[in-house]
């Protein structure tokens, strides 16, 4: 079965692409620790690519293991004591050429040893073309083919740590963000109980408010959990009730025995009580904006009303000494002339108010003759 090649251990897929790419190998040999499995393994690798796993002696492989020199050259019988299954036997091939085995040594960070591999090469080390002749290689040119080979087998080792790095990185992450999303669902849906068992009460609470008389109303889950994603203020859920609870009593063939189903929940029916919402929130905002016209025009008022019953003549200037505390005449015509349209639209709006000011200020009674000339100052807004 097709596998990613950095989950398991380099020396896994190293070993098995030797025999192919490199010249003259007629045998390899592995021990290391592999992560996975915790534990030490000692493989051999067969042509076929098929890993062997071999019998050792843990104390010799051990030995082995701690030693940190990057690359040696030994000869065949020179080898650890490996054991195999059918007995023990020393990897020895042939004594006729001395030192035709590779030793590499990777460190392992782990468990802080080295993972060696063993790269068994024939007699014949032309395979090699660094010379024509089949003869055994100079020390210069084993140095040549052991930095090639350590270079590139400590090159892909390190890619594939990396890869494999990464690799458990983002499994972290796939299963922290499902964790994550499991624990949202879990939260959502507690979230979801609570809604539904607080809408039910508050339903429960509203039909006993407008059927006190104890007949028994009865409202199924389906209609609760439409009530609930309605999301209507309480006071709007107070009329969807109240309707509601007329279509049940008039589709009851028993008053005494009511259920209300999700046919009888029609927020429709609200459409009018929104509409008049929104028109009583727009006259609340024409309202704030002439509070400080009003507030002027009250003050101004009371002033005035004083004067007139003092029998005191009804200037700007008087106005003003009437105040608490006293402005200014020339601070009122100020605000007389800022306010000029939004005057003119409150005393055509309320035509009960400020009669003093409309009657007998001449400033403010100006104002109502050019009233009729402007269509457009007859709104408030």
């Amino acid at each position: 079965m097709a596998r990613l090649s950095f989950i398991s251990h380099p020396f896994e897929t190293l070993l098995k692409q030797a025999q192919s790419v490199t010249p003259g190998l007629e045998r390899t040999v592995a021990m290391y620790y592999d992560n996975v499995s915790r534990a030490v393994k000692v493989v051999e690798c067969f042509e076929n690519g098929a890993l062997s796993p071999l019998n050792y002696d843990l104390s010799i492989v051990q030995k082995e293991r701690k030693k940190v020199k990057p690359t040696d050259w030994i000869r065949k019988n020179d080898m650890p004591f490996i054991v195999k299954e059918d007995g023990y036997e020393q990897l020895s091939i042939s004594d006729e050429m001395k030192n035709n085995v590779l030793v590499m040594r990777f460190n392992n960070s782990y468990d802080g040893k080295s993972d060696v591999v063993f790269l068994y090469f024939n007699d014949n080390f032309g395979n090699f073309r660094l010379s024509k002749s089949d003869d055994t290689l100079t020390a210069s040119a084993k140095n040549i083919i052991q930095s090639l080979l350590y270079k590139s087998w400590e090159a892909q080792i390190t890619q594939m740590n990396n890869d494999y790095l990464i690799w458990t990185t983002l499994q972290k992450a796939e299963q922290l963000q499902k964790t994550s999303e499991s624990s949202t669902a879990k939260e959502n849906e507690q979230l979801k109980k609570r809604l539904f068992i607080n809408t039910r009460n508050t339903v429960r609470y509203l039909l006993k408010k407008l059927h006190p008389s104890g007949e028994k109303i009865s409202i199924p889950d389906k209609a609760i959990e439409k009530i609930m994603h309605l999301n209507l203020p309480v006071e709007h859920l107070d009329k969807l009730m109240e309707q509601a609870l007329i279509l049940a009593e008039n589709k009851s063939v028993s008053l005494s025995d009511i259920t209300i189903t999700e046919n009888e929940i029609l927020p429709e029916l609200l459409q009018f009580s929104e509409e008049k919402s929104l028109a009583e929130n727009q006259e609340e905002e024409v309202e704030i904006r002439y509070r400080n016209t009003k507030r002027f025009l009250d003050r101004y008022e009371q002033a005035a009303a004083l004067l007139k019953k003092q029998n005191k003549p009804i200037t700007g200037a008087n106005i003003g000494e009437a105040c608490t505390p006293s402005i200014s005449h020339a601070a009122i015509s100020d605000v007389l002339k800022k306010h000029r349209n939004k005057i003119i639209s409150l005393l055509q709006k309320y035509p009960d108010k400020w009669t003093v000011l409309r009657t007998e200020f001449r400033p403010v009674k100006n104002l109502l003759p050019a009233q009729t000339h402007n269509d457009n100052l007859g709104q408030v807004g």
